[in-house]
């Protein structure tokens, strides 16, 4: 559980940057959303943030 919050606090803060993220910062954000997108509730917020990651990329 802690983990999963962890990974979630991660990834909110990378949605929340004003500046353009780096390389290496867009594919951990693509990759916590993979990850995290197991449960419904989490592609519902992610969605809601804009988020458009898709498992080819």
């Amino acid at each position: 559980m802690k983990d999963r919050l962890s990974k979630m606090r991660l990834l909110e803060s990378l949605i929340a940057k004003k500046d353009p993220l780096a390389e290496y910062e867009e594919a951990l954000k693509k990759k916590l959303y993979l990850v995290l997108s197991e449960v419904p509730l989490v592609m519902f917020e992610m969605k809601t943030h804009g988020v458009n990651v898709t498992a080819e990329s």
